[in-house]
């Protein structure tokens, strides 16, 4: 199964949960009894009701960011992944790389 299959079925799984909180309280039901009902704690029925749960994907820094100018400049297009990769080795660019390669 995709990654991104993945993310969607999880993200529309939340959005279910996340309808039926608020159903659930619109209805006058307690936050801990919604709680027991859809198997969540308090707390995130608080932050469903504060719509604090929205951030679903999140961007992650790639320990190489800082480097992309450079690595670019290097790369110019035309360069071959074993040559970068040896120029590499003596920056502290490549302990970043090694997870990579």
């Amino acid at each position: 199964m995709s990654r991104e299959r993945i993310q969607d079925e999880s993200y529309l799984r939340r959005e279910e949960a996340d309808a039926a909180i608020r159903t659930l309280t619109e209805a006058g039901v307690p936050l801990r009894r919604i709680g027991q009902r859809l198997g969540h704690s308090r707390k995130v029925v608080r932050a469903v009701l504060r719509s604090e749960r929205t951030n679903v994907f999140r961007v992650r820094q790639s320990s190489l960011d800082a480097y992309l100018p450079w690595l670019d400049a290097q790369w110019d297009g035309r360069g071959k992944i074993d040559l970068l990769q040896a120029r590499l080795r003596p920056s502290a660019v490549s302990e970043a790389w090694s997870g990579i390669a």
